[in-house]
């Protein structure tokens, strides 16, 4: 019995050595976001990368949401666009206001990549969610 449970074992970490760095592997528009913070006035700053080919063109569009007193949030967007300069990932920086004046602790961030040929597309997208500490 014991034998089979080794076994077992064994198999599953061969699966888990194949098989899961090629599904970590980055593709044309996945974003990576670094860092938030909090910036002058109030204002939040989100730096990152998106996964970039190189000669298209680059979208990224982030959402920050922090929850605030009585329950409410605070929500604010903004964009990045550009050239491709190289194959891989292309850094980017957002700056946004809310309706009220962000501050440091725990917030969410969306955001939607969006990699496009010089021909306009097949365009490459991708969106996530994450939590994220304000700093």
């Amino acid at each position: 019995m014991k034998k089979l449970a080794l076994l077992n074992v064994a198999s599953l970490m061969l699966v888990f050595t194949v098989f899961v760095p090629v599904a970590m592997a980055q593709e044309p528009g996945e974003v990576d976001v670094e860092s938030v913070t909090l910036g002058p006035g109030g204002s939040v700053t989100v730096t990152g990368t998106i996964q970039c080919t190189e000669g298209d063109t680059y979208l990224v569009d982030v959402t920050v949401r922090q929850r605030t007193s009585g329950n409410l949030f605070n929500t604010a967007g903004g964009q990045d666009s550009g050239q491709c300069t190289a194959t891989g990932p292309q850094a980017f920086t957002v700056t946004t206001f809310g309706e009220r004046p962000f501050h440091r602790g725990p917030a969410s961030v969306s955001t939607f990549g969006e990699v496009c040929p010089p021909e306009g597309f097949p365009c490459d997208r991708h969106e996530a969610v994450e939590a994220v500490r304000i700093r």
